[in-house]
């Protein structure tokens, strides 16, 4: 018995090791979360759920299991600095303004790339055809200093149309832009996916902002300095999980909207036609934080105040956690 009873300790103990020697292996087995900007509300949030639920993150090493959403701006910035795994996909101009004021930020991928989930509509029958009939019109767009004020700027000035003939009108935000439309108050009004699609049927598009301005990255992955010093594989396998997601959902986009229809409010029939908007774009990006499309965007939030200054890319950026083709030249 005693001869038993020492080879069962024994067997316990390498046991024991066993199990300790697999956790150490496996240092990300808990569940993390992150923090995603507009989570469930909106079309960047798509690659995320894919990669959940086809456990590519998990396959890359760190066990992503939920998502914190935010409404963005400093409020994002802020959430990841207070997330156990703080890692989280913000606006560009959150970021830069983020890391202007001293905290101890840095971008580490690019997340989306282009602008093409914004639209302007106007009224079945519209008389209005094209961006260059806006000279004289109402138009509006959501707030002052706003992505939408941005774009509607920037697709004018693209477009030739001379910005001081337009009637510019903050609305407060997309659904009152569109009330504002159906009054009769503004001319025409924006949307974004998936409100775009949702209200295709009501409304005629008038222009889209991609079709007239050049790729610019509107969000990026971030993260602390020093959660990228002590965690760097952890951080590493976030952005790999994410940019498989990214290629998966491509590849799948009708399997990739279901997917998102599981884990949010939006249907998966809408979210299904709102990705053809985007997907010949190139809508979300595989990390490369290219340096033309960063500056566009810069450029333009330039245009709105925003962005005051010289944006010093190298003192903001580290791309070590990038494969070494995507890393590129500042």
């Amino acid at each position: 018995m005693r001869t038993n009873a020492k080879v069962q300790s024994a067997i316990y103990v390498a046991l024991v090791c066993l199990l300790s020697e697999l956790l150490g292996a496996f240092p990300s087995a808990r569940a993390e979360e992150i923090v995603v900007t507009s989570w469930g509300a909106n079309l960047n949030s798509i690659p995320y759920a894919v990669g959940m639920e086809k456990g590519f993150f998990k396959e890359a090493g760190i066990n992503l299991t939920s998502i914190l959403t935010t409404s963005g701006g400093g409020t994002a910035v802020r959430n990841v600095l207070a997330s156990a795994t703080p890692y989280g996909e913000v606006s560009l101009d959150a970021a830069i303004s983020a890391i202007k004021s001293g905290l101890p930020v840095i971008i580490v991928n690019a997340a989306c790339r282009t602008v093409s989930e914004a639209a302007w509509v106007a009224k079945r029958g519209s008389s209005i055809k094209g961006i260059k009939a806006l000279q004289g019109k109402k138009v509006a767009y959501t707030r002052p200093k706003s992505v939408s004020e941005m774009l509607l700027i920037l697709s004018l000035s693209g477009g030739g149309v001379d910005i001081d003939s337009v009637k510019r009108v903050a609305a407060g935000g997309y659904r009152e832009g569109l009330t504002l439309l159906d009054n009769g108050a503004v001319d025409i009004a924006p949307v974004i996916e998936p409100l775009r699609t949702g209200v295709e049927d009501q409304y005629e598009e008038v222009f889209q902002a991609v079709d007239i301005l050049k790729p610019m990255i509107t969000t990026v992955g971030i993260t602390t300095r020093e959660f990228a010093q002590k965690e760097p594989k952890k951080l590493a396998a976030i952005i790999a999980g994410y940019r498989k997601s990214v290629e998966y959902t491509y590849a799948h986009p009708d399997e990739a909207a279901e997917i998102m229809a599981k884990q949010s409010s939006m249907k998966a029939d809408l979210l299904k036609r709102s990705m053809r908007h985007v997907i010949p774009s190139k809508f979300w990006s595989s990390g490369e934080l290219a340096p033309t499309e960063l500056n566009n965007m810069v450029d333009g939030l330039r245009v709105i105040g925003m962005i005051d200054g010289d944006v010093e890319w190298s003192k903001m950026i580290d791309q070590s956690f990038l494969p070494e083709n995507l890393r590129q030249k500042f």
